[in-house]
C-alpha cells in the first residue's frame, strides 16, 4: 500500500504545482468523491493539535458537507505516511489516521468513515499540507464511496480545550508538535 500511496502523492505532487497556482489557496481543503454517491467540498479547514492524546484534528467544513481527519502519530507530530484505519478495529495502532466526511441530502444526512487509504501529511512549521486517498463506507449500509483530498498551508494550532477525543492514549501530555 506504501507504494501505491507514494505514487499517488507523486502523482498529485506533479499536478500539485498547477493545482496550487490555480486555485488551491493557502488554508484550504478541497475534496472530491464518487462511488454510491458523488459530490465534491472546497473549503476553509482548520488543524488542532491536542497534546494530551496526540491527535491532530483537520476539518473542513462548508454549508451541509463537512470533512474531518484524525491523525495518530507515533509520537510528535510530523510529516510523512499516516494510513487510514477503520477506528472499530484496532484504535490504539499508531501511526494511523481516521476520516468521516458528511453531508445533508433533501431527505436525509449520508455519513461515510474511512476503512482503507493513506493520508501523506507535509509540516511547513506551524502549517500542514496534506493529500488524502481512501475508501469510506456507510454506517448502516454496504455503500461505499473513494475520496481524494487535499490541503495546503492550513495554519496548525496547539489548543487541548478543543479536543473533543476521550478515546485517545493520553500518553506523553506536553507532547508537542515539533518545528
Amino acid at each position: 500500500m506504501n507504494h501505491r500511496l507514494i505514487l499517488f502523492g507523486a502523482i498529485i505532487l506533479a499536478m500539485g504545482c498547477k493545482r496550487v497556482s490555480t486555485g488551491l489557496s493557502a488554508g484550504r481543503m478541497h475534496a472530491q468523491w464518487a462511488g454510491s454517491d458523488s459530490g465534491k467540498l472546497n473549503t476553509k479547514a482548520r488543524a488542532t493539535w491536542c497534546p494530551p492524546g496526540r491527535l491532530l484534528e483537520v476539518i473542513g467544513v462548508d454549508s451541509d458537507a463537512g470533512l474531518g481527519l484524525a491523525v495518530y502519530p507515533s509520537d510528535t507530530l510530523s510529516g510523512g505516511d499516516y494510513p487510514v484505519a477503520d477506528p472499530r478495529l484496532d484504535s490504539l495502532k499508531r501511526p494511523r489516521s481516521a476520516v468521516g466526511i458528511r453531508w445533508f441530502t433533501e431527505t436525509q444526512i449520508k455519513g461515510y468513515q474511512g476503512d482503507s487509504g493513506g493520508l501523506f501529511l507535509t509540516r511547513g512549521g506551524r502549517t500542514l499540507d496534506g493529500l488524502l486517498e481512501a475508501k469510506l463506507h456507510a454506517a448502516a449500509t454496504p455503500e461505499t464511496i473513494r475520496v481524494t483530498a487535499s490541503f495546503r498551508g492550513v495554519p496548525l494550532v496547539i489548543d487541548s480545550t478543543r479536543c473533543h477525543s476521550d478515546t485517545v492514549n493520553a500518553e506523553h501530555p506536553d507532547s508537542a508538535p515539533e518545528d
